[in-house]
């Protein structure tokens, strides 16, 4: 296992080096001492008792009684020389030794200091990572001196409940919008019902009959585009086993996803088995085939392909591909398409063309189950957009009954 460079370990690292300075200069001044104090005490030392008798020169001949004292003398010097550089020898091997042992130790120390240190940080951390649109309760809750990273655990804590105040507002807001706004459109369904079986229409009251009809399907798709959205931008509610091959199936034998202008539907399904919520990852389906549809020529081509590259083990991903034929469009603007009420052709006017939420709420879901979707302008006109999801863990969550 290689090791990231860390804070952890950057810090390791320069208190075993800050160590490590500080050792080498104390025993180098140590050894400094020592071997000043080794001078002295060689001169100080008296004359052996060599001197008392005959000594031999180093032919093997003796050495005349007057020349006796100094031969003595500098032989014994040098003998005392040689003996304290065999020991300031030895002084400096052990205080080396000594020197690389704590050198070592420093390094297991160092290791559990900016373990120690740093534990708020990770601490903080994994709250970061836990949290999510459904979980914005939670909080560090930091104990301790009142030093910089308690300040920051504290601004975080800060941080979440103002988040967690305005998801609240924003769920209120879309409860609330969804009954205010599903409500009148009910009734005003209601009514047109009532007024086409009240009676023989002229033609011109039938056709603004239909119209408000038209209007009302319309508002009411709008409506649950938007919840959806909403919906799919939070915390997921549930993972389950999804197979986006039988999706994609279930969704081109809908009406909803019906071939329009003659266009033609190829499909390439393999199982793609991934965990999360089953509405979300059909409304996912759903809009990025109507995007297709609606989006294509007369006469056009819509490809759908899913396959997965997981092991079994929950290691991999699920991928859905759809490509269809369409305008040319300029690469640069691509990634506008995933933007709310974006259209390819900068349009409000066609209701024929949807209300440009397609592609976010695809982005959304994806996003929400860990995924990702890019999308591709074919060279020909078109868009192939790829939705790429986390395979089935065997410790996903079943469906709940």
């Amino acid at each position: 296992m290689s090791l990231r460079p860390t804070i952890r370990l950057r810090l390791t690292a320069w208190y075993a080096a800050m160590f490590l300075a500080c050792g080498a200069v104390l025993l180098g001044l140590s050894y400094f001492v020592v071997r000043e104090e080794f001078e002295p005490q060689v001169q100080r030392r008296p004359a052996t008792q060599v001197e008392r008798g005959a000594a031999p020169d180093r032919d093997g001949g003796v050495i005349a009684p007057a020349e006796r004292p100094a031969v003595v003398e500098r032989r014994v010097r040098e003998e005392e020389r040689r003996r304290d550089e065999e020991a300031l020898a030895d002084v400096l091997g052990w205080f080396a030794a000594v020197l690389g042992l704590l050198t070592v130790g420093s390094v297991g120390i160092g290791w559990l200091v900016a373990g120690r240190a740093l534990a708020p940080v990770s601490r903080i951390t994994e709250t970061a990572r836990r949290v999510s649109g459904q979980s914005l309760h939670e909080r560090i809750a930091l104990d301790g001196p009142r030093d910089e990273l308690k300040e920051l655990a504290d601004t975080f804590d800060a941080m979440l409940a103002r988040l967690d105040t305005t998801f609240e507002s924003h769920r209120r807001f879309v409860a609330n919008a969804s009954h205010e706004l599903r409500t009148p459109l009910a009734i005003m369904r209601a009514e047109l019902e009532e007024l086409a079986e009240s009676g023989p229409l002229r033609a011109d009251q039938q056709a603004m009959l239909a119209n408000a009809r038209r209007s009302a399907t319309r508002s009411e798709r709008l409506i649950a585009s938007l919840l959806t959205l909403a919906r799919s931008e939070g915390e997921l509610q549930r993972r389950a086993p999804v197979d986006l091959g039988a999706l994609v199936r279930q969704a081109l034998e809908a009406e909803r996803c019906a071939p329009a202008d003659g266009v033609r539907i190829g499909a390439d399904l393999r199982p793609a088995e991934v965990a999360g919520d089953p509405i979300l990852l059909e409304s996912l389906v759903v809009n990025l085939i109507e995007n297709g549809l609606r989006h294509n020529l007369a006469g056009g081509q819509l490809h759908v392909t899913t396959r997965s590259d997981g092991d079994g083990e929950g290691e991999g991903e699920g991928e859905l591909v759809v490509t269809n034929t369409g305008p040319v469009l300029d690469p640069d603007d691509v990634h506008r398409l995933f933007d709310p009420f974006a259209r390819p052709d900068r349009s409000r006017a066609r209701p024929d063309r949807g209300f440009g939420l397609g592609l976010s709420i695809v982005r959304a879901v994806a996003t929400a189950h860990g995924g990702a979707v890019a999308a591709l302008p074919r060279a020909g006109g078109g868009l192939t957009v790829t939705v790429r999801l986390p395979v089935l863990s065997p410790t996903a969550e079943q469906p709940r009954s």
